[in-house]
């Protein structure tokens, strides 16, 4: 997904493309694996692994990020929700839909503001046009079509 389609995005909360490290493990399991966030949103995350999960798996996440000019750390617990195999460019594993199901209150302020900062890149670089100006919208002359 690019930033595009972030405003015709349906979804409650919309999804921002990122390209982030990420770490996580099972709930019971102390071995940690690696992965990739793909893109993010309030709710929850698209993550990239060559590891194999099954859907309802519950992971403790910490994901790296840059907040101003600095980097700290977002840790959640996430369940799995769905997973689609990857094949292709240079790399074959899986993406999984993860969904938040706790964040303190301090990861969640972090979380939104970079949520704001990644929306607040967007809008600066993207013109929007409301849709009287949108050449693929014809203007309707009758009102009483309307009804």
């Amino acid at each position: 997904m690019d930033y595009s389609t972030l405003l015709a995005e349906r979804r409650r909360f919309p999804r921002f493309p990122v390209c982030l490290p990420v770490d996580y493990y099972r709930i019971n399991e102390l071995r940690r694996r690696a992965g990739v966030v793909a893109d993010i949103s309030k709710m929850g995350l698209l993550v990239l692994s060559v590891y194999r999960l099954m859907i309802g798996t519950e992971l403790r996440i910490t994901l790296l990020f840059p907040l101003g000019y600095e980097f700290t750390s977002l840790d959640v617990v996430a369940k799995v929700m769905w997973k689609a195999r990857h094949e292709g460019g240079d790399w074959s594993g899986y993406k999984y839909g993860l969904k938040f199901t706790r964040i303190s209150e301090k990861d969640q302020l972090k979380l939104d503001f970079f949520l704001s900062a990644h929306l607040s890149v967007y809008l600066s670089t993207h013109e929007i046009t409301d849709e009287s100006q949108d050449p693929n919208i014809s203007e309707i002359s009758d009102p009483s079509l309307l009804s």
